[in-house]
């Protein structure tokens, strides 16, 4: 399947709560008040939210998805795991895809596989990433030991030539449960979209899902992910030297 599209575009919204980036660890606190810091200078400021708008005039090769590096090791790790727990069912991955089917009626999405990964995985490699001499990677590290829990899905996409990139419908449905559209990505042949939800003031869900011309992936995370969100924003922000709308 084909996608193209004339340019590349990005928008996210993230809450601006302080709260989500406390921690009972003086270490942990001062590494996620760096990475809020990040954010809050990358963004434009709004009363009670940042927006951030790019809209570039040319393709930007080599940038599958938002966060660069970060998501796309992330995705990486996840995909190269041992298959933990085996296939099972999730709601929302499942109504993300039944969404994406609407949106694309003359694609196929041919389940490949759905996995779960728990915390222990995520406390393990975070463990080892912090002791990298390397802040960046230290900080990536502790963000992941916030997750708790992944769920993967991965599908055949099956659909004509030149299928074009549309708008991911939100359904009602999310919308009611709380979920938000954070960024919207589309390139030549690949779209993703990062829908994020709050519970108690922070970020506790993030669903990523990435579409190209032939797997559709949905990545369903859970947590304390207000740092590993903001953290995926900033780098891509710091990266874009495009023209930023408040």
């Amino acid at each position: 399947m084909t996608m193209p599209s004339p340019a590349w575009s990005c928008s996210w919204s993230i809450p601006t709560t302080t709260k989500a980036c406390s921690s009972t660890s003086s270490g942990r606190s001062t590494r996620r008040r760096s990475v809020a810091s990040a954010a809050r200078s990358t963004s434009a400021r709004s009363t009670g939210w940042r927006m951030m708008r790019i809209e570039a005039g040319v393709t930007r090769p080599g940038r599958p998805w938002p966060g660069g590096w970060a998501l796309g090791g992330l995705l990486l790790m996840l995909l190269l795991l041992p298959l933990l727990s085996g296939c099972f069912y999730s709601r929302e991955i499942t109504r993300l895809k039944q969404d994406l089917e609407q949106a694309y009626p003359e694609a196929r999405f041919e389940r490949r596989f759905v996995l779960r990964v728990g915390t222990g995985a995520f406390r393990t490699i975070g463990g080892l990433l912090r002791r990298v001499p390397d802040d960046e990677v230290a900080d990536l590290g502790e963000s992941l030991e916030d997750v708790r829990r992944v769920k993967v899905g991965v599908y055949e996409v099956e659909a004509p030539t030149g299928a074009p990139v549309r708008a991911f419908p939100l359904s009602t449905r999310f919308r009611e449960e709380g979920w938000e559209v954070a960024v919207r990505v589309r390139e030549d042949d690949e779209a993703t979209w990062i829908l994020y939800r709050e519970r108690r003031g922070t970020v506790r869900d993030v669903c990523v899902l990435v579409l190209d011309a032939s797997d559709l992936v949905i990545l369903r995370f859970e947590g304390h992910l207000q740092a590993l969100l903001e953290r995926v924003l900033a780098e891509d922000a710091g990266r874009a030297p495009d023209r930023a709308d408040g």
